[in-house]
């Protein structure tokens, strides 16, 4: 019997430059895998490095199958819904938050540089929602009903079932059987 080429990659840290390193070499190595096996269980992080991680996924010609053990936040969500569509998966008692994207300015920011700061900052929240949106059911008008709330919003496996962020719940007691 021929095994199965598999690669499995651990995202169960913040994402930083370092994870995304990690994540992005993982997946570039492994193009010559049957499948690349993301096991997520992360509070988010940085969100340029999480594009970078996405971007990776995206560009892999191996199928990545995200499994949620624990907690997609954030920019870890973002990551769990760009796996492959039909292989996002999460165990039957892990936890999802979505917020809007949070921007932190250095202490050199001046005023004549603060608009340019700005427009690149909604330019970068603009491209956030849209890899959301088309990896997901989510639209425009149902983001931003969430976000007026002004709060993290939390999903439970059942709503992000609903709302497509992922497609299998793993029940761990069939998993033995």
């Amino acid at each position: 019997m021929e095994s199965t080429k598999l690669t499995t990659i651990w995202l169960f840290d913040d994402i930083t430059a370092e994870t995304a390193q990690y994540v992005c070499y993982e997946i570039l190595k492994s193009q010559e895998e049957e499948e690349i096996c993301m096991l997520i269980n992360s509070q988010g992080g940085d969100l340029y490095s999480g594009i970078a991680i996405i971007n990776a996924m995206k560009t892999s010609c191996v199928p990545i199958r995200t499994i949620v053990y624990g907690a997609a936040y954030s920019m870890a969500l973002s990551v769990a819904v760009a796996g492959t569509p039909g292989r996002r998966q999460c165990m039957k008692n892990s936890t999802y938050m979505y917020h809007e994207v949070q921007m932190v300015m250095s202490e050199t920011t001046t005023h004549y540089n603060m608009s340019g700061y700005l427009e690149q900052f909604k330019k970068v929240v603009d491209m956030e929602r849209q890899m959301f949106i088309e990896a997901t059911k989510f639209t425009d008008d149902i983001l931003n009903t969430y976000i007026m709330k002004g709060h993290e919003i939390f999903f439970t496996v059942d709503e992000a079932l609903k709302y497509g962020l992922v497609d299998e719940v793993i029940d761990y007691a069939d998993n033995c059987k």
